[in-house]
């Protein structure tokens, strides 16, 4: 029962994320190349953020896969945020 609940919360993040990138992309406001480009920075951030959060609640809790997969999955929320942001400079879609 804990597995099924951690893949339906690894399905529900790829889904979000691939609205996401239908969002960015709508109206072809916004070119592949500036997109791809804006979705590795935004990988580069979420997997140091991953591997961070995966490895403290590691340390925590001990050996508890889903406890450390949830912890690391949620981890990822800030950078979805900040992508969807129009003022942030990283890699949101500044104005």
């Amino acid at each position: 029962a804990e597995n099924t609940e951690v893949l339906t919360l690894t399905a529900r993040t790829s889904t979000l994320v691939l609205q996401l990138w239908e969002t960015k992309t709508a109206a072809g406001s916004t070119s592949k190349e500036t997109v791809m480009k804006e979705l590795k920075k935004m990988a580069e951030t979420w997997a140091k953020t991953f591997l961070a959060t995966a490895l403290s609640t590691y340390l925590s809790v001990g050996l508890q896969p889903d406890y450390i997969l949830n912890a690391a999955l949620v981890s990822v929320l800030p950078s979805v945020i900040n992508w969807l942001n129009p003022n942030y400079e990283r890699y949101g879609k500044v104005k």
